[in-house]
């Protein structure tokens, strides 16, 4: 688990029904991006915005991306994980990008992209976390 994880954002866009959810943890070097609830187009472009902002900031050199509360995704999020994998996996050349506990209608998305042949998955957060790590 990440015990020594220290939450950096947890702000939830201002709407009853907070149908998405972007939180960042950080340690060291890896960041950990959590998303939850419904990341689809007209969403928030504001929130994600601000949130892709504040994540590029902090310069992460490696992220896992746990979907598991992740419910639908659609063009909105896909462009969102899409440009931070680049962003991660292209700076300073040596940067790692796994996403984790993808649904099954998440995970079809990935596959209809042919994302999910670029971007590697983890069955489940500790294997991802040590993927990351250089570990199997």
């Amino acid at each position: 688990m990440l015990t020594s994880a220290k939450p950096l954002c947890s702000t939830m866009p201002e709407t009853v029904e907070n149908l998405m959810v972007i939180e960042i943890e950080h340690e060291p070097e890896i960041c950990v991006l959590r998303l939850a609830g419904r990341f689809r187009s007209g969403e928030d472009p504001s929130y994600v915005q601000a949130k892709e902002d504040e994540i590029r900031r902090h310069e992460c050199k490696s992220m896992l991306a746990d979907l598991r509360e992740l419910e639908v995704i659609g063009s909105m999020g896909m462009g969102f994980i899409t440009g931070l994998y680049v962003t991660i996996t292209k700076r300073s050349g040596d940067g790692r990008f796994v996403v984790t506990g993808a649904n099954q209608r998440v995970r079809a998305v990935f596959d209809l992209t042919a994302l999910s042949t670029v971007i590697p998955f983890a069955a489940d957060v500790p294997s991802g976390l040590a993927a990351l790590r250089g570990r199997k």
